[in-house]
């Protein structure tokens, strides 16, 4: 059955269509990471909470690593500085695309 398939493989719109799915997935996946962060941010550092709104375009692999660093602050003044370089680098990130 797939040798039945396979010459759809190099056609623009399977291209297109595999392109799509996986930006749909990833922004997914951005999402659900983000929301995470903000339930162990609500839980652990409420005051930090509206910071961490504005972190919600990150990578996947960057808010996964700032999951990890959040969840092992044990301060929250550990936990800002962890937001703060994030957001600083985020803007420094920004003006280099």
């Amino acid at each position: 059955m797939a040798g039945k398939y396979h010459d759809l493989y190099d056609t623009w719109i399977y291209q297109e269509i595999k392109a799509q799915v996986h930006a749909d997935l990833q922004a997914q996946q951005c999402q659900d990471l983000h929301h995470i962060l903000l339930k162990i941010i609500e839980a652990r550092f409420p005051r930090l909470i509206i910071q961490a709104h504005t972190l919600g375009q990150l990578q996947p692999e960057r808010l996964q690593q700032l999951i990890a660093h959040i969840g092992s602050a044990q301060r929250e003044r550990e936990a800002k500085t962890i937001l703060d370089e994030v957001e600083q680098h985020k803007i420094s990130d920004d003006y280099t695309k």
